[in-house]
C-alpha cells in the first residue's frame, strides 16, 4: 500500500441480524431452541425424505403402476410411504426436542402426520429466516441534506 492509501473498514457484525434463538410451543410444551446449522439440515433432510417417501404416491408415473396393481398391493404402497414419512418425523422431533417428543406430539396432534410436517415446515421457516440483513443506516450526507430543508 502507498503512503495515501487509506485501507477501508468494514464492520459485517453491522450488516447480520441473528435471531437463531427462539421460543416456540408444539403440542402444548414450550422448547427454547438454537436454530444452527445442525437443526436446519435435520429439518431439510426429514423433509427430501418426506418427498422421497411419498413418491410412489404422487409421482404420475409412479401411480399408474400403482393402479395396475391388486388391491392389496395398492394398500401395502399407500400405508407403508405414509408409516415411513411418519417414522421419519418422529425420529426427527426426538433428535431436535429430546427423546419420547417425537410419539409424544404425533399423539397430542391426533395421530396426524399432516400436522408434523406442518410443524417441520414452520421450523424450517423460522431457520430461514433467523440470519437477516440489519436495515442499514440512511447515508449521513443524505440526512444532511434534508435538515438543510427542514430547518425552521
Amino acid at each position: 500500500m502507498k503512503g495515501n492509501d487509506k485501507m477501508t473498514a468494514i464492520n459485517l457484525d453491522n450488516k447480520l441480524n441473528v435471531q437463531n434463538k427462539v421460543e416456540v410451543t408444539i403440542a402444548g410444551k414450550e422448547y427454547s431452541l438454537l436454530l444452527n446449522d445442525e437443526i436446519g439440515k435435520d429439518i431439510t433432510n426429514t423433509l427430501l425424505e418426506i418427498d422421497d417417501g411419498t413418491k410412489p404416491i404422487r409421482d404420475e408415473n409412479e401411480l399408474e403402476e400403482l393402479e395396475k396393481a391388486d388391491l392389496e398391493v395398492q394398500k401395502e404402497t399407500v400405508c407403508g410411504a405414509l408409516d415411513s414419512v411418519r417414522d421419519t418425523e418422529i425420529r426427527t422431533f426426538n433428535k431436535i426436542l429430546g427423546r419420547g417428543e417425537g410419539k409424544r406430539i404425533y399423539k397430542y396432534y391426533g395421530n396426524s402426520t399432516q400436522a408434523l410436517t406442518f410443524l417441520l415446515t414452520e421450523l424450517q421457516k423460522i431457520y430461514n429466516k433467523s440470519i437477516t440483513l440489519k436495515k442499514e443506516k440512511k447515508n449521513k450526507k443524505k440526512a444532511k441534506k434534508r435538515r438543510k430543508y427542514i430547518k425552521k
